[in-house]
């Protein structure tokens, strides 16, 4: 098992964007690319960027939320973090 970051920005109209991320442990690319589905849909997981390890990701992975997630890495904790940001300008 390994840890992943699975990132993806979804917009279509330019008048609102919704960032999604999931950090989870996954045997390779392919069962993290399904966890990101599972959880935010097949459709979303199509642009899904996928990087080993813990990555900064702007607005969704920052801050508190990212400095937790490296302390339980550090400790070998399991991780299972998913989060969704949506803005919308219309």
């Amino acid at each position: 098992m390994k840890l992943y970051t699975a990132f993806a920005r979804y917009f279509a109209t330019g008048e609102g964007m919704t960032h999604m991320v999931v950090v989870s442990y996954a045997q390779d690319e392919e069962d993290i690319k399904k966890k990101f589905a599972d959880h935010f849909s097949a459709y979303m997981a199509i642009g899904v960027e996928i990087h080993e390890g813990i990555v900064e990701q702007e607005l969704v992975l920052t801050g508190p939320i990212l400095e937790s997630l490296r302390r339980s890495e550090a400790k070998q904790g399991w991780i299972d973090y998913y989060a969704q940001l949506h803005v919308n300008f219309s």
